[in-house]
């Protein structure tokens, strides 16, 4: 492959709104293998992978991925020649700038990464160096958008990336969604998530790893187990401001909850939380619904009629 961009996806590579593009009821029951080649002449920029579709602006609905997704490589030389800028993964779409309406992910996904850091890859979550995996979108924006009715059901994600060099970029994982600005709205995951990163800033969640809340938010749910491995983080990213939050339900959210809006559909997780290594110095948040909130205001940023409206069954180890 020479080329700087690659959309990966089993009914459609990419699709753009202004071909008003819909994809509904489409199935995928077979495996996806995608592996990369080490020389740094292989190398591109953008990698868009899903079950259905890799890059898509426009709608999706009704669609399901039961196939197992596999992707290893997206090595470059420590040059930093030819690196790989950004990375979208997820059981339905890579990368979904549109509506995500009643689909499911029963597929397993086996995701090993490992990428040049440096100027061109030291980037934060919602700038070119990214890297978001997910049971069901990678990345999705902007606000404009709603993912709604989405289950993961997959027995096993596992997700092991991390940076050759430089001051390392973000990271984002989910069992639903792993950077989103869209709205999210009863979405479940039942798979067991196992991640292994080595990022400046990680963020990750049993549903979603990052969240910039723009409207009111309910029935998020995690039953699946998460074990998240820090390990220890290189010295050429631990010398820089380290990030790690993770949690049951939204590694790190943006905004305001405050649902106090009758029928609300409550946020429950029930899975275990298990973090392993991590640095002295790296900034850890953990929490069975939140690793970390940046909202205006800190004290009504999660905020329900009932105690029952958010709810932690699960263990944090």
């Amino acid at each position: 492959l020479g080329s700087t961009s690659s959309e990966i996806g089993t009914n459609v590579g990419k699709g753009t709104f202004s071909a008003n593009v819909t994809i509904s009821n489409c199935t995928n029951n077979g495996e996806v293998r995608w592996s990369y080649n080490t020389k740094p002449e292989d190398a591109f920029n953008n990698l868009c992978f899903g079950g259905i579709v890799g890059y898509l602006e426009g709608n999706i609905s009704k669609c399901t991925n039961n196939g197992f997704l596999y992707a290893h490589g997206w090595r470059t030389d420590d040059s930093g020649a030819g690196y790989t800028k950004y990375i979208g993964f997820g059981g339905i779409a890579g990368i979904a700038t549109c509506n995500v309406t009643d689909c499911h992910n029963t597929g397993n996904i086996d995701v090993s990464a490992t990428l040049t850091g440096g100027a061109a890859g030291a980037g934060y979550v919602g700038s070119s160096a990214w890297s978001a995996v997910a049971g069901i979108v990678g990345h999705s924006g902007t606000k404009a958008y709603t993912i709604s009715g989405c289950t993961n059901k997959a027995e096993t994600m596992n997700v092991d990336m991390h940076m050759l060099k430089g001051n390392g970029s973000s990271g984002s994982f989910g069992g639903i969604v792993g950077v989103t600005y869209a709205k999210l709205s009863n979405c479940q995951n039942y798979a067991n998530l196992d991640f292994s990163s080595r990022f400046k800033k990680l963020y990750a969640g049993g549903v979603a790893g990052y969240y910039e809340i723009n409207a009111a938010t309910d029935g998020l749910c995690n039953y699946g187990d998460f074990t998240y491995d820090a390990g220890v983080i290189p010295s050429h990213i631990a010398n820089h401001s380290v990030e790690l939050h993770v949690a049951g339900i939204i590694g790190h959210m943006v905004g305001n909850v405050n649902n106090t809006k009758s029928g609300f559909n409550p946020w429950i997780n029930e899975g275990d939380l298990t973090i392993i290594g991590g640095n002295a110095s790296t900034t850890k948040c953990y929490g069975g619904i939140t690793g970390y909130v940046e909202a205006t205001n800190t004290a009504m940023a999660i905020r329900g009629e009932k105690a029952k409206d958010y709810w932690n069954k699960g263990n944090i180890t």
